[in-house]
């Protein structure tokens, strides 16, 4: 993910803030993929289905690896690679639409519950 490692904005060269897709790591470059995702966030009054708000959503991420010795842009990533990214820049997009820019998750380890005290007599 792009962030505040680099300075933001162009270069004079015409090089952008990319993300190497293997590494993860910020660089400069004239040349990338950049998949994107936008749509539309649209919140109905459940009764009468009138358009409460609406919403547009625009992400867009932008790659290149620096190793790829390839002459043709779309051959920097391959399908699963393009795939995986979009998937997660799908999931991000419609988290940060309904959460902010600002919201984070926290995963923890899963526990396990002690079932209701009725659905343990229940079960004999």
């Amino acid at each position: 993910m792009i962030d505040a490692s680099l300075p933001p904005g162009d270069t004079e060269d015409g090089g952008q803030r990319v993300v190497n897709p293997n590494t993860g790591e910020v660089v400069r470059s004239k040349i990338f993929v950049a998949p994107y995702m936008f749509f539309e966030r649209i919140a109905l009054d459940a009764r009468t289905l009138t358009v409460l708000k609406r919403q547009q959503q625009f992400d867009a991420n932008k790659y290149h690896d620096p190793m790829a010795a390839v002459n043709d842009v779309a051959d920097i990533m391959s399908p699963a690679q393009l795939a995986e990214k979009l998937g997660y820049l799908a999931e991000r997009s419609a988290f940060q639409a309904i959460r902010g820019k600002g919201a984070t998750v926290e995963v923890s380890v899963p526990k396990v519950a002690a079932p209701p005290a009725d659905a343990a007599s229940a079960a004999r």
